[in-house]
């Protein structure tokens, strides 16, 4: 069964930022987070390169396929907004569940 963006959204939000990463313990709230909100950027989260690795990780522990090429690129078109990563994270369930059906 297919996720909503607003499903991954709050994996997101609340499963991996808040609880995976612990953003809590660095005075952020659930209700800080915004779709718009700044993942890696200074003028956001300010994750450092520890935490997004841990993000991957997660992200293929929670929605079930890897992620083949981390690198700058990939950071930098889908891990620097939560919308972003949201975005991400739908494309390839979507082509997960595409691959499965044809199968």
């Amino acid at each position: 069964m297919s996720k909503t963006i607003e499903e991954v959204k709050a994996v997101i939000k609340q499963d991996i930022l808040m609880n995976r990463l612990e953003l809590g313990d660095a005075g952020i709230r659930l209700e800080d987070l915004h779709d718009d909100t700044l993942l890696m950027d200074d003028n956001g989260l300010a994750l450092d390169s520890v935490n997004a690795l841990d993000i991957v990780v997660a992200i293929e522990e929670y929605f079930g396929f890897s992620i083949e090429q981390v690198d700058a690129n990939f950071f930098d078109n889908h891990v620097s907004t939560i919308e972003s990563l949201a975005q991400y994270i739908i494309g390839r369930l979507a082509k997960k569940e595409a691959e499965a059906l044809a199968s």
